[in-house]
């Protein structure tokens, strides 16, 4: 299990899905920006403080890629010679995994302090609540993607079957004449 959510923690993200994700920062931001009420100053300050927070959660996330593969790279040779994982050795990842989230953590209270100094409390639960929505938005997007493409390859597989259908019937009636 370990290794597993290790393995997810150290994928390696390509320029290109770098790229999708900056674009889908952007496209977050415009639909926040476009539903609150914000002065232009407000709008300048929150769009200085997102960029701030997510270049140090970039580095924040390139660092713990490092130090859980690292990690990893440790467990694996372990289990190629046949060691067993020790209670400290296992104690120390597990250590380390915590540690990582807190960090997070701290950078999103200090994000969500600074965000209270530059537009208020309430604008700032406001902000968050359509952060949650876009996400949402975006996932309901995603799925109903996922269920077009998947009627897509049904259709696509019936018709596959109906043209096997088809040239069999030929072919048996080809036989018989």
């Amino acid at each position: 299990m370990l290794a597993i959510t290790l393995s997810i923690a150290t994928f390696a993200q390509s320029d290109e899905a770098q790229e999708r994700r900056e674009l889908m920062e952007s496209i977050k931001q415009d639909y926040i920006m476009e539903r609150m009420e914000l002065s232009e100053e407000e709008s300048k300050k929150m769009t200085e403080l997102s960029n701030d927070f997510r270049e140090k959660m970039k580095e924040q996330r390139i660092a713990d890629q490092k130090e859980m593969k690292e990690l990893r790279a440790k467990m694996r040779s372990k289990k190629e010679s046949e060691e067993e994982l020790t209670e400290e050795e296992a104690r120390m990842a597990l250590t380390k995994k915590l540690q990582m989230e807190e960090k997070r953590i701290r950078l999103e209270k200090d994000y969500t302090e600074a965000m209270i100094d530059a537009i208020s409390a309430k604008k700032t639960v406001e902000y968050k609540k359509l952060e949650k929505e876009f996400k949402r938005e975006l996932l309901e997007m995603l799925k109903d993607e996922e269920k077009s493409h998947q009627m897509k390859k049904e259709l696509m597989h019936r018709r596959q079957m109906e043209r096997k259908e088809m040239n069999r019937s030929r072919r048996h009636k080809e036989i018989e004449e």
